[in-house]
């Protein structure tokens, strides 16, 4: 299947591997004296992590040390306190602190320094096994039953096609008029497919939604940290592993091509070799034969998300421009599962 959809293995929105931190301007400084002042310390110091971006990530000092301080905006105060006590069982500490400061939640932790994924080759193969250690770690938590069940997205065509018809005129509902027909035969596929799978990958459990290069903290070649919690759900082990794979295996290729020249045909194999067998090693039980059915996982995410997209703009809830935008990348994204779907199809 071919999508007029140009540029594949490309760098895109989380390519970029470097943290940056800016100082905070005297706004910022205003405020989070105020936040400080909520958890009983005195702010010496503080910088903005990733400036441009919209979360709100700070690293500050005071008396004690250097400490990350972040707002999550996204989810609710109850959502919040959940996600901080997974992630304090994860790392097997109580080091997150939480204070609210006018309307908003704020987290106290440890500052993990360290660069996103850059994807050399020694980091595809750390990062997947903390990811499968994250993967058994999230089946076995106790209280996973306080956690909502997958919100991905709809593959449901008739919702699709609704709201498809809601739209006005725009960019978004040229898009998606001219792909739909392939769309739908690949959401039908697909569903069917997945629906099929028998074994790990099919399995509802805890998973963290959301597992791209820049949600990693690398310290060097090892993962620090795997961070952004925020979309933690019930959902299939196959769509959260599928995921992972897809955007790290793509941008171990990317930095192939930045730091060697070499083209992605050339590198395709062998990250999703190291990405998989390094998997493997540290969840024994997800076998060759269950990782063919991955593409469709991997598929069923995109999908998911341009149902999201589409359902977002038709309700008025997202912008047209950034609705096709959106919708234009996961069509691409779906292009790169077609490529890699040939490795999976041997193995």
């Amino acid at each position: 299947m071919t999508w007029n959809i140009p540029g594949l293995f490309t760098e895109n929105v989380h390519s970029k591997w470097q943290i940056s931190q800016t100082p905070c301007t005297p706004k910022e400084l205003g405020l989070l004296h105020g936040v400080m002042s909520k958890f009983g310390r005195t702010l010496r110091a503080a910088w903005r992590i990733n400036e441009g971006t919209t979360s709100e990530n700070f690293r500050v000092e005071h008396a004690d040390g250097t400490f990350h301080l972040r707002t999550d905006s996204k989810n609710s105060e109850e959502a919040v306190v959940r996600i901080v006590r997974l992630t304090e069982y994860l790392s097997k500490s109580r080091g997150i602190v939480l204070r609210e400061y006018e309307g908003k939640l704020w987290q106290l932790g440890d500052f993990v320094d360290g660069h996103h994924f850059r994807g050399r080759i020694g980091e595809l193969a750390n990062a997947a096994e903390a990811i499968a250690d994250l993967h058994r770690k999230m089946r076995e938590y106790p209280a996973a039953d306080e956690f909502p069940k997958s919100s991905f997205g709809t593959m449901d065509i008739s919702l699709w096609d609704k709201a498809a018809s809601d739209m006005p005129e725009s960019r978004t509902r040229a898009l998606y008029r001219e792909h739909c027909e392939r769309l739908i035969t690949l959401s039908i596929t697909t569903e069917n497919a997945v629906n099929k799978h028998r074994g790990p990958l099919s399995q509802l459990q805890l998973v963290h939604g959301d597992i791209h290069p820049q949600n990693l903290i690398m310290d060097g070649s090892n993962v620090a940290a795997i961070i952004d919690f925020g979309n933690v759900s019930f959902g299939t082990l196959g769509m959260d592993l599928g995921m992972a794979c897809h955007r790290l295996v793509r941008q171990y290729m990317v930095c192939r091509n930045k730091e060697r020249g070499e083209r992605w045909e050339n590198s395709l194999n062998t990250g999703l070799r190291v990405f998989l067998e390094s998997y493997q090693d540290a969840m024994p039980d997800i076998t060759n034969e269950h990782l063919r059915d991955m593409p469709h996982f991997m598929r069923e995410i995109l999908l998911r998300k341009i149902g999201y997209n589409l359902t977002l703009f038709a309700e008025g809830k997202r912008a047209d421009d950034m609705a096709c935008s959106q919708i234009e990348r996961f069509i691409g994204l779906l292009n790169e599962v077609d490529e890699m779907g040939e490795y999976f199809a041997w193995k």
